[in-house]
């Protein structure tokens, strides 16, 4: 990792022995990272998985921790549900795909102590390398039973080795892609089919959507807290810039829930000049109906089996194989 500034402090939290992170200056994990942000910031679109990487992802372990955000992600137990649904009792190794700071990957893990054979190995891909060392700290100070192996994975750059190759030999392996990161992604079907991809026939796929329910306030509400904002803005404000406001808006053409940064005062970044007003779409969340994840599945090269709901009927598990050749 190469910070461009000074890195976050990191230490432990006294109630619950938690990370607390205490983000003292902003920064990119890789010099590439913050070109790609001032590119996104010019253009007026940034990917949002920008907002999960360098000193970002200490912003996003304080907004996960939050009951707004497991609003929108849904708990674990209907996850536990669809790992039964599937047959799946071997789950001494288990992969996760984006785990986030790892708190929801450890409640889920506790519920699966109850399996034939319990987990002992969790493989966690992520996009951010200081991400996934906020969660190996949870798992050490939670789970130190368990072996943490972290690999860094951007989902949207194309296949990776990572599970295929993972602890062989070994039987079918589940892997996790919960929450509704598929809806965060600017190809949802490109990133799927990667996936896809990345897994033998043999493993099973347990793809987390959020549904589209609610009124446009309602699905907006989640968002509209000074944690999220946080969240959102870092990135932008890593280049020194911090003089933006988020607005959040639902757009029924895409079904999704747009965050846009809009720029108070002008201000000059990488020898550009932006007026005040310039505006940076930098968030952007899909919501599905259930028939168009299924679909989405589908024209990504995978077979949908066992659907799971979670108790508020708002979330969907859906348990997802790779089409064999023929």
């Amino acid at each position: 990792m190469e910070p461009l500034k000074a890195h976050s402090r990191q230490s432990a939290q006294a109630n619950d022995s938690d990370l607390e992170a205490t983000k003292e200056s902003s920064f990119f994990e890789r010099r590439d990272h913050r070109d790609l942000v001032v590119h996104g910031l010019l253009t007026g679109d940034l990917p949002l998985k920008f907002a999960y990487a360098g000193s970002a992802a200490f912003t996003h372990d304080v907004l996960a921790r939050g009951a707004g955000y497991q609003s929108v992600t849904g708990a674990v137990g209907y996850v536990r549900d669809a790992l039964r649904k599937a047959g799946l009792e071997d789950l001494s190794r288990i992969a996760e795909i984006g785990p986030g700071n790892g708190l929801s990957s450890l409640g889920l893990l506790e519920l699966a102590r109850d399996a034939v054979t319990a987990p002992r190995e969790f493989l966690a891909l992520d996009f951010s390398e200081t991400l996934l060392g906020v969660a190996r700290h949870n798992f050490a100070n939670h789970r130190d039973d368990l072996s943490f192996t972290g690999e860094i994975w951007d989902v949207e750059a194309g296949p990776t080795d990572f599970l295929r190759n993972w602890g062989q030999p070994r039987g079918p392996l589940p892997v996790l892609f919960l929450g509704n990161t598929i809806g965060n992604l600017a190809d949802p079907a490109g990133a799927l089919r990667d996936i896809l991809d990345s897994i033998l026939p043999s493993d099973v796929l347990f793809l987390g959507v959020t549904l589209r329910a609610g009124t446009a306030a309602e699905l907006v509400a989640p968002y509209e807290t000074e944690v999220f904002h946080d969240a959102a803005l870092e990135p932008l404000r890593s280049l020194g810039v911090d003089a933006w406001r988020l607005e959040m808006t639902w757009d029924e053409v895409s079904g999704a829930v747009v965050g846009t940064a809009v720029l108070r005062e002008p201000r000059t970044v990488a020898d550009q000049d932006l007026p005040a007003g310039h505006r940076v779409r930098c968030f952007v969340s899909r919501r599905f109906a259930a028939d168009e994840a299924e679909a989405l599945v589908e024209a990504a090269g995978g077979t949908v089996g066992a659907v799971t709901s979670s108790p508020s009927g708002e979330h969907l598990v859906l348990t997802v194989t790779k089409k064999r050749p023929r």
